[in-house]
């Protein structure tokens, strides 16, 4: 399955793809981000045709050289 270049650039897109029971996990990411400054969840995702799939989300923040976030920089791995 090739993610469609809309996740990427649409965080709507992403969030609308994780499957509805899944979707707390935004809140989790967040929370990580903000404690330990990275994260790595498993959630499932709907495919643009359809189908579930499970998936493990790692990534973290990227920092300026004044300290301050200024991007995540993370992984989507298919695990189902």
């Amino acid at each position: 399955y090739e993610v469609p270049i809309e996740y990427w650039d649409d965080i709507n897109y992403w969030i609308e793809a994780i499957h509805p029971e899944d979707r707390h996990v935004v809140d989790e990411i967040y929370q990580m981000l903000e404690d330990v400054g990275q994260y790595q969840v498993e959630y499932r995702i709907i495919t643009g045709v359809g189908a579930e799939k499970w998936v493990l989300n790692r990534g973290k923040y990227i920092l300026s050289e004044e300290g301050q976030p200024v991007r995540i920089d993370g992984i989507l791995s298919d695990i189902t």
